[in-house]
């Protein structure tokens, strides 16, 4: 996938970016996120499996400036077996967040563009366990700030792919246990720090210039 996406690259050859990141135009897109792996914790292993999906619509408000609203949804998967009782746990998780989002676009050269991104939103999250009619499991809702860096490769006058790794943010949820006589709630909060292979996404953009 990394080969098709870098020949693409090198393929669609066009002319110079500044029109693309001038004030008046307008973006949509999306990116995608894919992820598989395992962690041992103590006595157990959990392998998961997740994929996301994220559309977006911007609006550069200066040249090189964009705000817009940006979209996520994510689908996980996760088996966790205890070590010599070959018992396993599986869940399902369904993911959502909204909110506005600002990036700034610096040249590198004149079609390659490093991003810094910011926003903020809401977010929440359900997780089922697929063995049981799909029993609701628990549920979790709050709000994030987040930073993350970027890459955006002009392909074309109207045609931009984006590539980024990690975030640094803060978090403040709410998870409510769903099996627990009578429900439970936990309230947390954290900063966030993470550059790992599940942060990473891959995405398209159009531009419609003035």
């Amino acid at each position: 996938m990394k080969k098709l996406f870098l020949s693409g690259l090198l393929a669609l050859l066009g002319t110079g970016a500044f029109a693309q990141t001038s004030a008046g135009t307008i973006s949509l897109g999306g990116s995608l996120g894919l992820y598989s792996g395992s962690m041992d914790e103590n006595t157990s292993e959990r392998k998961t499996s997740s994929y996301s999906i994220s559309p977006y619509v911007g609006y550069f408000i200066k040249d090189g400036l964009e705000i817009g609203i940006n979209t996520r949804l994510s689908f996980n998967s996760s088996t966790t077996e205890t070590e010599g009782s070959g018992q396993e746990f599986k869940t399902k998780s369904f993911g959502y967040g909204i909110g506005p989002h600002i990036t700034k676009y610096i040249s590198v050269t004149d079609k390659l563009y490093f991003t810094a991104n910011g926003g903020f939103g809401l977010s929440g999250l359900r997780t089922k366990n697929p063995e049981l009619d799909e029993e609701l499991i628990s549920t979790t809702s709050g709000y994030y700030i987040a930073a993350s860096p970027g890459l955006t490769y002009f392909a074309t006058t109207k045609l931009g792919f984006s590539a980024s790794i990690g975030n640094i943010g803060y978090v403040s949820f709410t998870s409510t246990d769903k099996q627990a006589q009578p429900e439970r709630e936990t309230n947390s909060s954290n900063f966030d720090f993470n550059f790992s292979p599940a942060t990473a996404t891959l995405g398209i953009r159009y531009f419609i210039t003035r």
